[in-house]
């Protein structure tokens, strides 16, 4: 898949295939995942983020993420997950025609001369990246511990499985995989992806991302400003305290019953909630109509229309003469790099 941005400040996700990252002019966050990947994040101070594969380890360098334009000098920093930090990782010259070196004294064309990232403490774990543009003249890596942040301080990933996975006080990446996986952040800032199946998944402390993928999904955002993706399905968008965002995607085929779409429960302008709109659906093609939820006779939600496709109902946005409380100013467009 191929993901370009040209807003600012972006965060760019890709799948579990190989995609094609490419940022703006921002300091965007490039999030390559599973996959060979190749990324490329344009001007501005970028943070490309590094984890270890689940399934085997990476000894191709060719087969491994290739980072295209690190510029220390703009900025840039490379995130590492899992635990890992910029003194556990090794650093070795490769020619990406095949001949490498650790000493760095082979001559190689500037165009093809890179850095190798591995994890110091299990090299067999294989390589994280390869970085362009990294060795100088001598033949050396210009890649330092410094250049290394820490991102999600734990990873922990899920089975085929129904899974229960739980993170800690830190700032975890959680990932379900398949089954109907629940799923906590706890403390932290964390990034929780239920992927496919029914998954139900709490970010509980801090500020959080929940993606929750195919399948029937309950999102609970928790204390903080955090970010709820429901994806394909019925989902259930809680975002308790804080200034939430919701984001709102379109099915395969138009929901015209609104007991089949997405429902937002706690829609709360006050506190600074917002509803996120993919880049394709405009704010001003929006259709906002009042509906009666519980059958009452009494309208007490709102249902958010695109061409005749139902987007989500979003409950407790009436007011007491019957018109919804549900503005423009309500609504952002957010990149389609963030659903991934």
């Amino acid at each position: 898949m191929s993901i370009t941005t040209t807003n600012g400040n972006s965060t760019l996700r890709g799948t579990q295939g190989n995609d094609e990252l490419t940022g703006g002019d921002g300091d965007d966050v490039l999030i390559g995942g599973f996959g060979t990947d190749t990324v490329t994040g344009g001007n501005g101070s970028d943070t490309f983020v590094l984890g270890l594969e689940t399934t085997s380890p990476i000894t191709d360098p060719s087969l491994a993420d290739l980072i295209t334009d690190f510029n220390a000098g703009e900025g840039d920093k490379i995130g590492l997950t899992g635990g890992l930090s910029g003194e556990d990782i090794l650093l070795e010259v490769l020619d990406s025609n095949g001949d490498s070196t650790a000493d760095g004294t082979l001559v190689k064309p500037a165009s093809s001369d890179g850095t190798l990232v591995k994890p110091a403490s299990s090299p067999d774990n294989g390589i994280l990246a390869l970085v362009q543009g990294t060795v100088n003249g001598q033949g050396e890596t210009t890649l330092t511990s410094a250049d290394f942040i820490t991102t999600y301080d734990n990873t922990i990933i899920g089975t085929e499985g129904d899974d229960e996975l739980v993170g800690g006080n830190s700032n975890d990446e959680i990932q379900g995989l398949q089954g109907n996986d629940q799923i906590s952040g706890e403390a932290g800032d964390d990034l929780l992806k239920g992927n496919q199946g029914n998954d139900s998944i709490n970010g509980k402390d801090g500020n959080d991302i929940l993606l929750g993928g195919a399948g029937n999904d309950s999102l609970d955002g928790g204390d903080g400003e955090d970010f709820l993706v429901g994806g394909i399905g019925l989902d259930s968008l809680t975002g308790w305290n804080g200034g939430d965002t919701f984001v709102l995607t379109q099915e395969t085929n138009p929901i015209t019953d609104p007991g089949l779409a997405d429902q937002i429960t706690d829609f709360n302008q006050f506190e600074g909630d917002q509803i996120g709109l993919t880049v394709e659906v405009s704010v001003d093609d929006i259709v906002l109509e009042v509906f009666d939820s519980t059958g009452n006779g009494i309208a007490d939600a709102t249902l958010v229309k695109f061409n005749n496709d139902i987007l989500a109902l979003v409950k407790g946005t009436v007011d007491g003469q019957g018109a919804t409380t549900l503005t423009n100013d309500d609504f952002i467009t957010v990149s389609d790099a963030i659903l991934a």
